[in-house]
């Protein structure tokens, strides 16, 4: 009887601190696409497909990808890859964003992980219809204010073009960071806000991004 018990909590302990997919591979299931020209999961839309495992932006329209729900204390992981690697002129660009409050428009009230080529890492603080995030980072306060913010990271570690690169955002309680392929390029503190639906911008550029999962940190001591 008391191995019984247990083996509920033991079972706890061993999954606790583990990953899961929050995108199966296979389904749009618990995300939806948000256009500029289209609005919510417009009919025949596809700017976002799925293919070989992927979320595959095309890159021919402005919008983004929204999970339906919000989230806070967690850590979120995935890879991406640019698909043109041919035009020498073109800085290509996406984001995640997180921690995004508000009604669905062009952009969200959030916070951007910016994923463009060269500049993975940096954050954007955007102010949708209300003021934007307020943060500090370095002892610095930041933000609260109806423009687009930009924090710099500490120091790049991008990939060449046409690699995968692996980010890694950390929200845990009112602290974030922004890990890139292994290295830690910035962090601090949210003021005003724990959590938030989480989303990858389409600005017009063909992008790949796979292997998104996520760890709950609520529990995490």
């Amino acid at each position: 009887r008391s191995l019984l018990f247990l083996a509920p909590l033991l079972l706890a302990n061993l999954l606790h601190g583990q990953a899961t997919p929050l995108f199966d591979g296979k389904s749009m299931s618990g995300w939806y696409v948000f256009l500029k020209d289209g609005g919510k999961n417009p009919a025949a839309q596809s700017e976002v497909s799925i293919k070989d495992s992927c979320f595959h932006f095309q890159g021919k329209s402005i919008g983004y990808l929204s999970t339906e729900k919000e989230y806070g204390d967690y850590k979120l992981t995935l890879s991406y890859r640019w698909a043109d690697t041919t035009k020498a002129d073109v800085k290509r660009n996406s984001g995640l964003i997180y921690h995004a409050i508000g009604e669905d428009r062009m952009w969200c009230n959030g916070m951007e992980f910016q994923m463009q080529q060269d500049d993975a890492g940096d954050l954007w603080l955007i102010p949708g219809t209300e003021a934007n995030a307020r943060i500090k980072v370095d002892a610095k306060e930041i933000g609260g204010t109806q423009r687009g913010e930009r924090v710099l990271k500490r120091e790049a570690n991008e990939k060449p073009l046409g690699e995968w690169n692996t980010l890694v955002l950390i929200c845990k309680g009112n602290t974030f960071e922004h890990w890139v392929n292994g290295k830690k390029v910035l962090d601090g503190t949210v003021v005003d806000r724990e959590k938030g639906r989480i989303q990858f911008q389409a600005e017009g550029h063909e992008v790949w991004i796979k292997d998104i999962s996520i760890e709950d940190l609520a529990s995490a001591k």
